[in-house]
């Protein structure tokens, strides 16, 4: 994994590709997502930047589209969470001239095609935080009857009472 301190340095010393030139304190933020897509690559057996194609990006979106899809959801993978991975994938890509130079083959092709990392950031951290998933039949029919049947007399009721509340309370304030 030499090439990793090749790219950290890069990123650094020579930033590439409109990426400003990282501070010191940035480490810490580009170490969390360089944690997991490492530890994600040496799974997959992907071992240098000219073997992370576009499909292997797909694959890794899809384990993370998979984790935040987890029953139940996961609430630890917002989109931030997901921007911080995503963004080793761009930063990879946008170095790969400052890699070529260190004698690092580059990735092949740009990781994520027409869509920015951000936008499938902000998909997986919709999806961990549960706003793609249906509400089960079993659950929505039950509601909806309730509610169909809120319309009738339960309805006219609250409005009563509601009326009734507004009266009394005109009449404390006179």
């Amino acid at each position: 994994l030499d090439w990793l301190k090749r790219f950290i340095w890069s990123a650094y010393a020579a930033p590439g590709d409109g990426v400003a030139r990282f501070k010191p304190g940035t480490l810490g933020q580009l170490s969390v997502g360089l944690r997991d897509v490492v530890a994600w690559c040496v799974e997959h057996h992907v071992f240098f930047p000219s073997e992370m194609t576009r499909d292997v990006v797909s694959s890794y979106i899809d384990d993370l589209r998979v984790q935040a899809d987890d029953e139940g959801g996961n609430k630890d993978l917002t989109a931030a969470v997901a921007w911080n991975r995503l963004r080793v994938w761009t930063l990879i890509w946008k170095q790969r001239h400052e890699l070529e130079r260190s004698g690092v083959a580059p990735m092949p092709d740009a990781p994520f095609g027409l869509k920015g990392a951000s936008t499938v950031a902000k998909e997986i951290g919709a999806l961990a935080a549960g706003s793609y998933r249906p509400v089960p039949s079993e659950v929505g029919l039950p509601i909806l009857n309730v509610a169909m049947n809120m319309l009738g007399a339960p309805a006219r009721d609250v409005l009563e009472l509601s009326d009734l509340c507004a009266e009394a309370y005109a009449s404390n304030n006179n």
